[in-house]
């Protein structure tokens, strides 16, 4: 999945992204000191004015479970739009088993081209809240040291600041690409208590210690991903 993210960030930022023909005078515009690439990318956008997406890569998600979201963009004003989303999880996926919960995501976009048009490269500021939990086990390093099955509910309300591309292909298939850093506040209670929080063996098991983390806690949020869709009007 990490691997898979880094691809995407690549992508994002190499010279694929300006993969598109250039438009007839664009030749012309290069030769009087203007940016083939800039312009490319800010004013040859073919415009979404509503759409309908998927995340796939939230389905094989290795650490938080598998869950299934989908979305919808629409034009709010000029070039600024708003993408809405929500999901759920697949009850058993990767050792988890017993998930319950969902997820919720608003999104407010600004294209940057000077056409008003919402299609293209675009900054965002994005609200996501994920409300899980799960069972999951781990060895307890106490003596003599044992196995034991847990609970982990977790409530996590991240904002994130976006850049990313929006490309429409055939003039029906949507694929954004995109990255954005932000914050991350977990609440996360485990049925375990204190002092087996403090002695798990995580790595014995396929899980992180950043999975089992408890308490209250803020953190640096990443976000690389991409999301594909149907281009409605």
């Amino acid at each position: 999945m990490i691997r898979l993210k880094i691809i995407l960030l690549l992508f994002l930022f190499s010279d694929s992204i300006y993969g598109k023909s250039l438009p007839e005078n664009a030749a012309d515009r290069n030769r009087s000191g203007h940016s083939i690439k800039k312009d490319i990318l800010l004013n040859n956008a073919i415009e979404s004015r509503f759409s309908i997406k998927i995340a796939p890569l939230p389905l094989i998600d290795l650490y938080s479970g598998s869950s299934y979201r989908i979305g919808t963009e629409f034009k709010v004003y000029k070039n600024a739009a708003l993408y809405l989303e929500g999901g759920s999880y697949f009850p058993r996926f990767n050792g988890l088993t017993n998930v319950h919960g969902y997820t919720a995501k608003a999104e407010a976009k600004v294209y940057l081209n000077r056409q008003q048009k919402t299609g293209g490269t675009y900054v965002s500021l994005e609200y996501f809240y994920k409300q899980q939990s799960y069972d999951w086990g781990d060895s307890i390093k106490l003596t003599p040291a044992y196995y034991k099955k847990y609970n982990l509910n977790k409530h996590i309300n991240c904002v994130t600041a976006k850049f990313g591309v929006q490309y429409v292909y055939f003039n029906r298939i949507i694929v954004d690409v995109f990255a954005g850093i932000g914050v991350r506040y977990k609440n996360v209670k485990s049925t375990l208590n204190q002092n087996e929080v403090g002695h798990l063996n995580t790595g014995d098991s396929m899980s992180e210690p950043f999975m089992d983390e408890t308490g209250k806690l803020w953190r640096p949020n990443f976000d690389v991903g991409v999301k594909v869709g149907l281009l409605i009007k």
